[in-house]
């Protein structure tokens, strides 16, 4: 067997090695190749170069493990972190959990500016599940796997969970939301007549009526009256003017516990329907 080939069963054995794939025992000629090849310049070329790959996975493997980037991961070498918006009344986002620049490299730098700015705008850092990495596509919800398998499921509001359709399809099999579990029986759940919409909401959230009513109006062309109508026989509130006031606010908070009571009653009244 010539150099060249000895060599090449060299490193494909190495690398092999390196990436977990089992290996065949190496033919005596080829061992003997190995002292004079390792020998050789162009040989402990590739070998450096196979150790630096397998000290490239190694780093791969422990960025899966601790959820931490280094630097060049991110937008301008600073990874992306987890935040929870503002609580705003009204906001249908309300406190969701959203994913932004301001994270900090292992070493502690961080886009002080952005970090700052996201903080002035209400924004509540989390940073005891890891970090992420900013988003190359519209991935969605799927930015939150991670954040939901080192623990964090709990940080969701229900609006959220409701939204994503979590409490149908689960991110993660088998899973469990604990604040969903305190509320599953009063949440509303809005259903079009005439197509397969539907709209799932926290007991709380004054906007499913307006929700249910725009689709019948601006879809199906319902006229205004039938389609506040039709909310009100379903057990929702349609709010016609914007929610501004601290006043109007508290009138139809008023308003939705009373609905909601009724629907208690009424589930209560039914064969089995109170423990």
């Amino acid at each position: 067997m010539n150099k060249e080939a000895a060599s090449r069963i060299y490193v494909e054995d190495d690398l092999g090695a390196s990436l977990g794939i089992p290996q065949e025992a190496p033919s005596s000629e080829a061992r003997q190749a190995e002292p004079d090849e390792a020998s050789s310049e162009p040989a402990r070329a590739l070998l450096a170069e196979i150790q630096a790959l397998r000290a490239e996975l190694n780093a791969l493997k422990s960025r899966q493990q601790t959820g931490s980037f280094a630097q060049g991961d991110g937008v301008g070498g600073y990874p992306w972190m987890y935040w929870r918006r503002p609580k705003r009344e009204g906001d249908p986002m309300s406190e969701w959990i959203t994913i932004g620049p301001g994270g900090a490299t292992p070493r502690g730098a961080r886009d002080v500016g952005t970090y700052n700015l996201y903080l002035k705008k209400g924004f509540k850092p989390i940073t005891q599940y890891g970090y992420v990495k900013p988003p190359e596509s519209e991935r969605g919800w799927l930015d939150f796997v991670a954040l939901i398998e080192r623990g964090g499921a709990k940080e969701f509001p229900v609006s959220q969970i409701l939204a994503y359709r979590w409490h149908l399809r689960p991110p993660v099999a088998g899973m469990t939301f604990p604040q969903l579990e305190k509320v599953k029986d009063e949440i509303q759940h809005a259903v079009c007549p005439q197509c397969d919409f539907d709209v799932w909401a926290a007991p709380d959230d004054l906007s499913i009526g307006n929700r249910l009513f725009d689709h019948l109006w601006s879809v199906h062309g319902f006229d205004p009256e039938d389609a506040e109508e039709f909310c009100h026989q379903q057990g929702f509130l349609y709010v016609r003017q914007q929610i501004t006031d601290e006043l109007t606010v508290e009138r139809n908070k008023r308003a939705a516990a009373k609905l909601l009571n009724m629907k208690k009653l009424a589930r209560d009244s039914k064969p089995g329907g109170k423990e």
